[in-house]
């Protein structure tokens, strides 16, 4: 049995783009097939997020992302998750 690790940091880096950066969420947008493309459920939470905005407001969510995320943790019953998420989005640079 092969045993394969695993780095976040490109999922993280797309994420990130997909939040700040119009033209990269459109790209995105386009192509989006899968609920749950990225290995890291914490990322396919925020990716959705994102997809979610562009499909209400044709841009990417820039601070906006702060208040969703919010919303969606008050709406959510598993707290380690939760936890999870709030750590990503303290660590994101926009």
């Amino acid at each position: 049995m092969k045993i394969q690790k695993f780095n976040g940091e490109r999922e993280r880096q797309i994420v990130e783009s997909m939040i700040v950066d119009d033209v990269v969420l459109a790209k995105i947008f386009s192509r989006w097939q899968d609920d749950n493309p990225f290995s890291s459920k914490v990322s396919n939470i925020v990716a959705k997020l994102c997809i979610n905005f562009y499909k209400n407001y044709g841009k990417s969510p820039g601070k906006n992302i702060e208040g969703m995320l919010r919303s969606w943790g008050e709406k959510q019953s598993e707290d380690q998750t939760v936890r999870l998420v709030d750590r990503f989005v303290q660590g994101l640079n926009f």
